[in-house]
C-alpha cells in the first residue's frame, strides 16, 4: 500500500530503546549533557558517526558526537544500516518523523532529488539504526528538516555521499550528515568466537578488530572502512560510516577525531559484546556560514 502524502512515521521500537515520554528523554538527555565531558571535546563538524544501540548502551556517545555539529542547519541526513552489499540505498517515504518530543518534518525536496539521481527503494521496515537519533536530533536541532536513508555496505554508500556533498554544494552547506554505525559484534549470539569467550576476547575487540574500521574512517578512506568491515566483521551498518567519511571529505572537512569508543563489556560484561564509537569530521578552520 502506498504511502499517503502528509504521513507521519510512528515510532516503531519499544521502550528499552529510548524513552517514551518527553519528560524522560530530557531527563537522559540532561545526564549525556553531564556525562559529555568524558568524551574529546570536538570543534564545528560538517559529519559524524554515532553508534546506535540503545541509549542506555550508547546514547551518550551519540548526544556528544551530534553535539559537534553546527546549531544553524536546515537539514540533518540521519544515514543507517542493517543492510548486505548489493541492497539497494532506502529513503523514508513519509513526510514527518514522529518523536517523544514532536514529530520532525523530512526534507522532501533533497529527498526527491537523492531519488532523482540514486536507485532507491522505499524504507517500510523498523530499524533502530535511524531511530534511535532521531529523539536525539529533534532536541538538538527542534527546526530541522531530515533525511531518512539506509545505506548498504558498498559503493552505493560513496555514491550517496557524492550525491549528497553535490547537493549540499548547491544549497550553500545547508545540510550535515549523521552516519550510524556500531562496530564488532563477538559472541555466541553472533556466531563469532573465534578468540575465545567475552572476557578472553575484550582485548582484541577493542585493540583490534574495532580498530579496523576506526581507523580508515580516521584516515578518511571509506571504502577501506567498508572493506574491512566485511573482511573482518569488524562493524555493522559501515555504509552509514563510509557514507559520512566521504561526504565530509568531499565538504573539506579533513580533521577527524575519535571522541569516544568503548563497548557493551566494558558496560555490563556478559559473554557478546558490541563495540561502540563517535567520530567527527571537522573542518581545520571556521566551517562556512550555515543559512538560517
Amino acid at each position: 500500500m502506498a504511502f499517503m502524502m502528509g504521513e507521519t512515521r510512528p515510532r516503531k521500537l519499544p521502550a528499552g530503546w529510548y524513552p517514551r515520554s518527553a519528560g524522560g528523554v530530557l531527563e537522559a538527555v540532561a545526564e549525556f549533557e553531564i556525562r559529555a565531558e568524558q568524551f574529546e571535546h570536538a570543534g564545528a563538524a560538517a559529519a559524524v558517526v554515532v553508534p546506535h544501540a540503545g541509549w542506555t548502551f550508547s546514547g551518550a556517545l551519540a548526544y556528544a558526537a551530534l553535539r559537534a555539529l553546527p546549531q544553524r542547519v536546515r537539514c540533518v541526513v540521519v544515514v543507517g544500516g542493517h543492510l548486505r552489499p548489493g541492497d539497494p540505498v532506502l529513503v523514508a517515504p513519509e513526510d514527518r518523523f514522529e518523536t517523544p518530543l514532536g514529530s520532525l518534518a523530512a526534507a522532501t525536496e533533497l529527498r526527491a532529488e537523492v531519488r532523482r539521481r540514486l536507485e532507491c527503494r522505499d524504507d517500510r521496515d523498523p530499524d533502530n539504526s535511524v531511530e534511535v537519533q532521531l529523539p536525539l536530533v529533534k532536541r538538538l536541532f527542534p527546526e530541522t528538516e531530515v533525511l531518512y536513508l539506509r545505506a548498504p555496505p558498498d559503493k552505493q554508500a560513496i555514491e550517496l555521499a557524492e550525491t549528497l556533498a553535490e547537493l549540499d554544494g548547491a544549497r550553500d552547506g545547508a545540510l550535515v550528515v549523521v552516519g550510524s554505525t556500531d562496530l564488532t559484534h563477538y559472541g555466541p549470539n553472533f556466531g563469532f568466537t573465534s578468540h575465545g569467550s567475552a572476557s578472553q576476547a575484550i582485548d582484541w575487540v577493542k585493540g583490534e578488530n574495532d580498530r579496523r574500521a576506526i581507523d580508515p574512517l580516521l584516515r578518511l578512506e571509506p571504502q577501506l572502512a567498508i572493506d574491512q568491515a566485511l573482511r573482518y566483521r569488524a562493524a555493522c551498518s559501515m555504509g552509514a560510516g563510509a557514507c559520512a567519511a566521504q561526504f565530509a571529505r568531499l565538504r573539506g572537512a579533513g580533521v577527524a577525531r575519535l571522541i569516544g569508543h568503548y563497548t557493551s563489556f566494558d558496560l555490563i560484561g556478559g559473554d557478546t559484546i558490541v563495540g561502540y564509537a563517535g567520530i567527527t569530521f571537522e573542518y581545520e578552520v571556521e566551517p562556512p556560514e550555515r543559512p538560517a
